[in-house]
């Protein structure tokens, strides 16, 4: 069995895409679509699970969790996670 990187395999298929003129496996209509999910389940989560409906007008980039503290000490946590009613 013989592996081949995801990256080598995907920009292979992006030169055999542009000799025969057509569009690749990984365009970018497809990671714009596939970016607007991965946003939509934040920005849903961030909103006590609120139902989103697309395309995704309100874009709340910031992540859902501290990179630092205090002090520059460097954090990695979700604000709310654990948290108990």
């Amino acid at each position: 069995m013989r592996y081949t990187a995801p990256m080598i395999y995907l920009l292979g298929d992006l030169i055999e895409a542009m000799e025969a003129g057509r569009e690749p496996l990984s365009a970018g209509r497809t990671a714009r679509h596939a970016l607007e999910l991965i946003l939509t389940t934040h920005y849903s989560s961030r909103h006590d699970n609120a139902k989103v409906h697309f395309p995704l007008e309100e874009l709340e980039m910031s992540a859902p969790f501290d990179w630092f503290g205090e002090g520059g000490r460097t954090l990695y946590y979700a604000p709310n996670a654990g948290a108990r009613d």
